[in-house]
Formats: structure tokens, C-alpha cells, sequence
């Protein structure tokens, strides 16, 4: 996501917290979803969502979004 990005390049580390933190509600709430779109909200957490909480050190966060991701992915 472009938005992550630039908020990374502006430092505004509350909002990225946002956005992490509905993500993670968004992916505990998965199982309500088509399955197209599943993949389509697994694929942009694996790609952005994992490494932002990397990026700002939530490894228990990091770790629950890479099993949801594993749990869903069929």
C-alpha cells in the first residue's frame, strides 16, 4: 500500500498504528469474507501489514497476523 509508505516517509508512526491495528481487526474478521476477497486481504497483509509490525516492533502483533494469514489461506 502506498499510503504506508508515505506515512513510513513522514514518520507518523500513530497512524500507522491505526492502520496496523485495523488490519488486525479486519483479519480476525476474515472468515465473513468471499473468498476472492480473503485472498485479496491475506496477500496485502503479507506483503505490508507483517513487516509495518516489524517495522514498529510488535512482534506478538507480526506473529498473529502471519497465523491468521496461514489459518485463511486455503
Amino acid at each position: 500500500m502506498e499510503m504506508i509508505q508515505i506515512l513510513r516517509s513522514q514518520n507518523k508512526t500513530e497512524l500507522l498504528l491505526i492502520k496496523l491495528f485495523d488490519r488486525f481487526h479486519n483479519i480476525t474478521t476474515i472468515f465473513i469474507k468471499p473468498p476472492h476477497k480473503r485472498q485479496e486481504i491475506i496477500f496485502e497483509t503479507q506483503q505490508e501489514f507483517i513487516a509495518l509490525a516489524k517495522y514498529l516492533k510488535l512482534p506478538e502483533i507480526r506473529e498473529r497476523l502471519s497465523e491468521y494469514c496461514k489459518l485463511y489461506a486455503s
